[in-house]
C-alpha cells in the first residue's frame, strides 16, 4: 500500500508540471492519469470521475499521435 500510495502521490502531484515540457511531457501526463484513473476504476466506485477525467486526458494527446486520416479533404 506504501509503494502504491507514492506511486500515485508521484502521478497526482508531478505529472501535472511535466504537462508543460512540450509533447512528449504531455503524452507522459496522459499515459499516466489514464493508468491512474484505470487502476482506480477497478478497485473503487466513484461514478463518472474516471470517465471524466479520461477524456479531460485525451485531450493532453497530440492530434498526430492518433494516426487517424484527415476529415474534409476530397479523396484523389
Amino acid at each position: 500500500h506504501v509503494t502504491g500510495c507514492w506511486i500515485m502521490f508521484g502521478i497526482e502531484l508531478v505529472l501535472p508540471f511535466v504537462i508543460l515540457w512540450g509533447r512528449w511531457g504531455r503524452r507522459l501526463a496522459a499515459t499516466g492519469f489514464a493508468v491512474l484513473m484505470l487502476l482506480v476504476m477497478a478497485t473503487g466506485n466513484y461514478t463518472f470521475f474516471n470517465l471524466l477525467t479520461l477524456v479531460l486526458t485525451v485531450t493532453l494527446v497530440d492530434d498526430r499521435a492518433w494516426h487517424l486520416r484527415k476529415w474534409g479533404r476530397a479523396e484523389s
